[in-house]
């Protein structure tokens, strides 16, 4: 699994099951994909 942050967003890479958990944990923190975005 890896997290790529980029300027103007993020590249989740990897099985599609490690993608889910990596979002899930992101969502723990982050209420919108928009503010984890913002913080890349």
């Amino acid at each position: 699994m890896r997290v790529y942050r980029l300027q103007n967003g993020i590249v989740l890479v990897g099985k599609a099951r490690e993608v889910r958990a990596k979002l899930r944990e992101c969502g723990q923190t982050f209420r919108y994909v928009r503010e984890l975005i913002s913080r890349a």
